[in-house]
């Protein structure tokens, strides 16, 4: 039954697209692994390196505006009496606004809301009534507060620090505060601003509304969609990959402030972290591209090695009718076990068949009573007496009377008479003679470079011999009439024509009595 499969591959080819295959697959595994590991190694440490910034710039700014509120609480005491006193106020203001440059603008307010003192003196808002929602909370409330950002009285974009001013005897006069102008140059955000912005990477800060009241070009605006803000404005702090506002993907470190309610937030995009990373994979794979070509070539040259003692044994098994295939075989070099295995037993399978092929030719030549051969065996060696240019004499020789043995003893003992002729032939000639049991009790001897002569004195001991053997199962003596003919390379009779007269020779040696030797030479016409 034919194969369905048209197309098969070759065992070097095959084992080469393995091999290709598998070192391909192991290169991308590994590169993946590695990238794989490094990335997350990346991405872990710039979340932390984040958490961690964010985390000191909350600390820096919770110490500052801690500072902050002990220096307004020190001028809240020193004004509790000098509330109606101008140059006291104005004194205060200046000094605390000169001091340590903490705040763009000092004032105090009245606890009806009247601006008392304003510093710089630059905007003249002395005398005028604030109602600003930082004022307006910070008198409602009588305690610290840092409002949430708004517009002032003047256009700017601020946040208030204020502290309670409260009189000896406990009652409210009023508050001193500070304010931070949040789209100018002020301390806080000389410290925020410390954070460098090279390399993507960014600071914001949030109230708890989510407005950012820090950031480098969007402050005021109210963030949605960003679970990370969602996570710091309720006091907490930690790290994320977040996706932002504006759809980007980032790693951010939060932490919270407590004492203002805000969030700090240290974030990088994920693109730019990954982008040296990516910059130095792809420089491992152009590095790797020389030695993987190396590799790929000692590949193929191993598979070449390999595939070849299999190639030469299968080449050499196709090519079975070939009378050295087992030369061949021998002659190629199985230099690995297995191939040596097949190899032996190639070599062992072909003794085998070789066996097995010449014993099935034997059989078909020999008779299988007497082993000697039949007639086709008996033409196979005529042809390969005249291929080898070999004269040879012929001996035709007949049992007397060999039915009457079949008839008084059965035929089992006309076989073992049969038998008994054909040893004594066998023992009696050469090895390079021919014996043949021409068929029933007739046989044909050929004695190759055997002159009659010779021939003559040879069929006459083997007359003799079977005339003196002693036959089984008290048969009585049996005899054998022999005919003699001779075949030369140089004769221009036939073999044929030879086995003939040797045939008319044996019945000539019958119709003289039988038990005699007659040579067809001394035949007369």
């Amino acid at each position: 039954m034919p194969s369905p499969f048209k197309f098969r591959v070759d065992l070097k080819r095959l084992i080469l697209l393995l091999s290709i295959f598998i070192a391909i697959i192991t290169f991308i595994n590994t590169i993946y692994a590695s990238y794989s590991v490094q990335r997350e190694i990346i991405i872990n440490n710039t979340l932390e390196s984040n958490r961690v910034y964010a985390a000191k710039l909350a600390y820096s700014t919770e110490q500052f505006l801690l500072s902050s509120q002990q220096q307004l609480a020190y001028s809240a005491k020193t004004l509790q009496d000098k509330m109606d006193d101008d140059a006291a106020l104005t004194a205060e203001t200046e000094r605390l606004l000169m001091q340590n440059n903490n705040f763009n603008s000092v004032f105090v307010v009245r606890n009806d809301g009247a601006m008392l003192s304003f510093h710089p003196t630059s905007i003249p808002l002395k005398g005028v009534k604030i109602r600003s929602a930082g004022s307006i909370e910070a008198i409602e409330l009588k305690k610290p507060i840092i409002s949430d950002p708004y517009v002032s009285a003047v256009n700017n974009y601020i946040i208030v620090q204020s502290y309670p001013i409260f009189s000896a005897d406990k009652r409210y006069l009023g508050y001193v505060g500070g304010s931070f102008y949040l789209e100018k140059e002020n301390i806080l955000n000389s410290i925020l601003g410390e954070h460098y912005h090279r390399d993507s990477s960014y600071l914001y800060v949030v109230d708890k509304h989510k407005r950012l009241i820090y950031h480098p070009n969007r402050v005021g605006e109210i963030i949605t969609n960003n679970s990370v803000i969602d996570t710091v404005i309720k006091g907490n702090s930690g790290a994320d990959r977040v996706v932002n506002s504006k759809g980007v993907d980032m790693l951010a470190g939060y932490a919270y402030i407590p004492i203002s309610g805000w969030g700090v937030v240290a974030q990088k995009p994920v693109s730019i972290t990954l982008a040296e990373l990516n910059s130095q994979i792809k420089k491992v794979i152009i590095n790797t591209v020389p030695l993987a070509i190396l590799t790929l070539i000692f590949i193929w040259f191993c598979t070449y090695l390999i595939s070849q003692p299999l190639g030469k044994l299968a080449s050499a098994v196709e090519d079975l009718d070939s009378h050295f295939i087992n030369d061949r075989i021998r002659s190629i070099r199985s230099w690995y076990f297995e191939a040596d295995r097949i190899k032996q037993a190639l070599l062992s399978g072909m003794n085998l068949v070789n066996q097995r092929i010449n014993k099935l030719n034997l059989d078909s030549l020999t008779d299988p009573m007497t082993k000697l051969y039949n007639r086709r065996g008996l033409k196979v060696m005529i042809t390969e007496l005249q291929k080898n240019h070999k004269s040879f004499s012929i001996i035709a020789i007949d049992i007397d009377h060999f039915k009457r043995i079949n008839d008084n003893f059965g035929h089992d003992m006309g076989d073992k008479v049969i038998q008994l002729v054909a040893k004594l032939m066998t023992d009696s000639f050469r090895g390079a003679d021919v014996l043949c049991r021409a068929g029933g009790e007739e046989f044909l001897m050929l004695l190759p470079g055997t002159d009659l002569k010779a021939a003559t004195v040879l069929a006459e001991r083997l007359r003799a011999n079977t005339e003196l053997s002693e036959m089984p199962d008290n048969v009585h003596n049996i005899t054998i009439s022999l005919g003699l003919s001779f075949w030369s390379v140089d004769s221009e009779v036939t073999v044929e024509e030879s086995l003939s007269l040797a045939d008319k020779a044996l019945y000539s040696a019958k119709n003289q009595g039988r038990n005699r030797v007659v040579v067809a030479d001394n035949l007369t016409n």
